[in-house]
């Protein structure tokens, strides 16, 4: 079992599959300013980091942002 954890201390949700919760993180995640990481056994396995500043793909080779405008944008699932 994976657990979604969206750092917002409510919400998290839980997959089956790694690439089950990726997805779900994917639809369900919002503009928290907060990581968000998928978990097995307690151990952090997969995270999407949140940049507090506008996506520049000069900067990040980022190839699916989830965006927020001049905001910021959550970075490409990075496997730990």
């Amino acid at each position: 079992m994976y657990t979604i954890n969206f750092n917002t201390g409510i919400g998290n949700q839980t997959a089956q599959t790694l690439e089950e919760a990726k997805l779900i993180a994917d639809q369900d995640c919002q503009y928290t300013q907060a990581n968000i990481t998928i978990e097995k056994e307690d151990k952090v396995i997969a995270r999407r980091r949140w940049w507090p500043v506008e996506f520049d793909e000069e900067v990040d080779d980022s190839q699916y942002p989830i965006l927020y405008g001049t905001f910021g944008y959550y970075a490409d699932w990075v496997e730990l």
